[in-house]
């Protein structure tokens, strides 16, 4: 189940941090819409947002507590590893990663960090940001801030993959 806590970690595109205020605020649409627009790109790989298909059926009221959710929580639904009825896909195996190249690429990033060689841990997280047209991570992090920043990256990109919660 999609937290609250996992869909706010989602910056807008441009790099600002998520803000309810900015979605919520005066003049913005009443069902919230606006929190779903111009997102890191993969929030829409890991939660359905307005507008989504999950098995066919149009989501275009997701919100807390939407009233095709199944089960007691945020109400937001995972889209990671739904596979859509009537797509390429159907009635073909799944092919699961284990380990994707972007998880290659965090753990160096956290290696050189941790190591003390920011300007390689800077070139390999930003491959990854760059991946979903994201810019660049903000430079002159000390090594506890650019630790927290990876630690970000990886709930964004590896969300309901099994693994980002042990990190």
């Amino acid at each position: 189940v999609p937290t609250n806590e996992l869909m706010e970690c989602f910056a807008r595109q441009d790099g600002r941090n998520f803000s309810y205020e900015d979605s919520y605020g005066e003049g913005q649409n009443p069902e919230g819409i606006a929190m779903f627009a111009e997102r890191d790109p993969r929030l829409y790989e890991n939660i359905a947002v307005p507008g989504d298909y999950w098995d066919n059926e149009n989501m275009a009221k997701v919100h807390i507590n939407h009233p095709n959710y199944r089960a007691d929580g945020t109400g937001f639904l995972a889209m990671k590893y739904v596979l859509q009825k009537d797509s390429d896909r159907e009635n073909v195996p799944p092919h699961w990663s284990l380990m994707r190249y972007s998880e290659v690429l965090l753990n160096a990033a956290e290696a050189h960090n941790e190591a003390g060689d920011q300007s390689k841990a800077y070139e390999y997280a930003n491959l990854v940001r760059a991946r979903v047209g994201l810019p660049a991570l903000a430079e002159g992090m000390n090594k506890e801030q650019f630790r927290a920043a990876l630690i970000r990256e990886r709930d964004c990109e590896f969300g309901f993959e099994e693994f980002r919660w042990f990190d």
